[in-house]
């Protein structure tokens, strides 16, 4: 398909097809034969930074990515099997992105394409639908392969005339880091308390910060920049160039991650601005809706505080009815209190 967005995709991404509106999942759980009818957020999926793929996998994209207001070519390749993994694999403007291998792309899934009951950009979320152009699509009925990509990149495609001068002024403008874009009046970095996610704690005793929860924003900063190290990797800006192919895809959706948890660490920012029941209650709304949206193989991160200590917890959807968890310290010393723990040189293990 040709498409183009004119503008970023949102935190949660945007639905590139779904082969169903409702699907039948088997319950893993016991053998009771049961049957989960579910939704998805779409079978592939065009996250915030211009990845394409789906189960938290994006490619790298460093490397390759859809660019707002630019038409791209996504070609997308399922070959579902039974009894073992299958894959989904996807191109960028001919350029390899994500290769998913799951088990779940299998014959009797959510992935099998049926040319007469596909829904283009459908998703279970609104916020997913939607503002997209497109200009060709074609669905053939077998997977494709790199080879066969490359050798159509020209097929059924309309040239068109960008403005190149645009592009590159804009290029130009990304390059130069601000704070602006965190804050909608921008104030000096001295006066917010991003400073504290930049100097770290050294000069916090005495202060208004000192005991105080800075995880959110220490996260808002380094998410930024984290966005900013991925902005014009081929023009000189490959921070990223010693890297495997391997580790460079995995740094790619470490930011798709990063960016997922957005909502959330906004909320836990206002709740402790602003610590009241209703801003509570508010908070576990906005986290049962973050948890329900979180599709198969996705993963976010949520921010908890205990005993006044900041902790992380990685959440993995594992399947529709199961989550992975992972506590994260964001102070070892104080982690000893949480965990059973024991001294194995040359690092502590918990």
């Amino acid at each position: 398909m040709d498409v183009k967005f004119p503008e970023a995709p949102p935190p949660q991404g945007s639905s590139l097809f779904q082969t169903a509106l409702i699907y039948a999942e088997a319950n893993q759980v016991g053998s009771t034969g049961k049957v989960t009818l579910s939704s998805s957020d779409g079978e592939c999926v065009v996250n915030s930074q211009g990845g394409v793929g789906v189960m938290g996998q994006f490619g790298d994209i460093t490397k390759t990515k859809l660019e707002p207001d630019r038409w791209t070519r996504v070609v997308i390749s399922v070959q579902c099997v039974s009894g073992a993994k299958g894959h989904l694999k996807t191109w960028v403007n001919s350029i390899p992105a994500a290769t998913v291998e799951s088990e779940a792309v299998n014959d009797s899934s959510r992935f099998v394409v049926d040319p007469e009951n596909l829904y283009l950009f459908s998703s279970k979320s609104n916020a997913m639908v939607g503002g997209v152009h497109i200009r060709t699509l074609r669905v053939q009925a077998k997977p494709s392969t790199n080879d066969e990509v490359i050798a159509d990149r020209a097929l059924d495609k309309i040239m068109p005339m960008y403005n190149e001068a645009r592009r590159a002024e804009i290029r130009e403008q990304r390059k130069h880091l601000s704070l602006a874009s965190l804050f909608p009046n921008p104030r000096p970095v001295w006066m917010t308390p991003a400073l504290t996610g930049t100097v770290g704690d050294a000069h916090l005793e005495g202060t208004e910060y000192e005991g105080s929860s800075i995880l959110a924003w220490t996260y808002k900063v380094m998410n930024w920049v984290f966005k900013e190290s991925f902005v014009n990797m081929d023009q000189g800006g490959a921070y990223y160039n010693g890297l495997s192919d391997q580790s460079r895809v995995a740094l790619s959706d470490v930011g798709h991650v990063l960016e997922k948890s957005t909502g959330i660490i906004h909320q836990i920012l206002r709740l402790t601005q602003y610590q009241n029941n209703s801003q509570f209650l508010s908070f576990l709304r906005k986290l049962k809706s973050y948890l329900g949206d979180l599709d198969t193989g996705e993963t976010m991160l949520l921010p908890v505080m205990v005993e006044g200590k900041d902790l992380l917890i990685l959440l993995t959807r594992t399947t529709e009815t199961a989550f992975r968890f992972v506590v994260i310290n964001t102070d070892p010393t104080a982690g000893l209190k949480y965990h059973d723990s024991k001294a194995k040189p040359p690092r502590i293990q918990y």
